[in-house]
C-alpha cells in the first residue's frame, strides 16, 4: 500500500503478485496554479518501472477557477489506468475519487483489457470520495471534429426529436492529446478550436478549452498517443 492515513476507498479486481512491498503507480504533489489566464493543475508521477518521476498537467479556463474537481483524483485516474493495467502495478492518487468513476472502474478495465490484451485489471486507491454531481451540473461530450466525436454529439441531439431534452451542456475540446501542445501543427490546433467553438455556438452549448501534455507522457511510456 503507497498511501499513508487518509480513507482509503478502492476497486479491486483480483490480480495476484502485485501491489506488495510499495509497488504502485502513484500520484502525489497535486498542485493547482495560475497560468496566464488559465487554471493548471499538476500532478507528479511515480512507478517503480518507470525510469523517474513524470509530471504532467491540465489546464482549463479560469472560469473553472475553485471548481471541486480541479483537486480531484478523477482525471488522473483516467489518465493513469491504462499505465497502470501495463504495468501490472496497483494505481493510488492522494486526493479524493467520484463514486461514479470507482463503480465504472470494472467496465472500463474489461474494455482495457479487451482492447490491449497485454494488459490486466488492478487494484485502483483514492484519497476519500468526492461530492457526486447535483442537478444543476451540466454534461460534457469530448470533442475532436471527427467522426465520432460528431456521432455522438448528433446522437444527444436527436433527443429532441422525440421531444426529450439533450443532456449535453459543454463541448470539451483538448489540446494535447490528438495535436501535441507546442509549435508543431499549432496552426491546424488553433483552427480545430475555432470551429469547435463555431459548432458549440450552432448548438447552443458551452465550449471548454482544454490542454495538456498527457500524449507527451505516454510517448515517453512508449504507448500510442491514440490511448490517451
Amino acid at each position: 500500500m503507497c498511501l499513508d492515513g487518509g480513507t482509503l476507498l478502492w476497486a479491486k479486481f483480483g490480480i495476484h503478485g502485485i501491489g506488495d512491498g510499495g509497488v504502485c503507480v502513484k500520484v502525489e504533489e497535486v498542485t493547482v496554479d495560475w497560468v496566464g489566464d488559465q487554471i493548471e493543475v499538476t500532478g507528479r508521477m511515480t512507478s517503480p518501472s518507470w525510469s523517474g518521476p513524470r509530471t504532467s498537467w491540465f489546464r482549463v479556463p479560469e472560469s473553472f477557477a475553485g471548481t471541486p474537481a480541479l483537486s480531484a483524483a478523477d482525471p488522473w485516474i483516467a489518465a493513469l489506468l491504462l499505465p497502470a493495467m501495463r504495468a501490472r502495478e496497483p494505481l493510488e492518487v492522494a486526493a479524493p475519487a467520484s463514486d461514479d468513476l470507482l463503480a465504472a472502474l470494472p467496465q472500463l478495465q474489461t474494455i482495457y483489457a479487451d482492447w490491449m490484451p497485454s494488459t490486466a485489471p488492478v487494484e485502483v486507491k483514492a484519497e476519500g470520495r468526492r461530492t457526486g454531481p447535483t442537478r444543476e451540473d451540466g454534461a460534457a461530450l469530448f470533442f475532436s471534429c471527427g467522426v465520432d466525436s460528431w456521432y455522438s454529439l448528433l446522437k444527444a441531439q436527436d433527443r429532441s426529436a422525440i421531444g426529450r431534452r439533450s443532456p449535453l451542456t459543454h463541448l470539451v475540446h483538448v489540446h494535447g492529446v490528438d495535436i501535441d501542445v507546442g509549435d508543431w501543427k499549432a496552426d491546424v490546433a488553433d483552427e480545430v478550436s475555432v470551429n469547435t467553438r463555431r459548432v458549440a455556438t450552432a448548438f447552443d452549448l458551452t465550449p471548454v478549452p482544454v490542454a495538456t501534455n498527457l500524449r507527451r507522457f505516454y510517448s515517453r511510456l512508449g504507448l500510442s498517443w491514440h490511448w490517451a
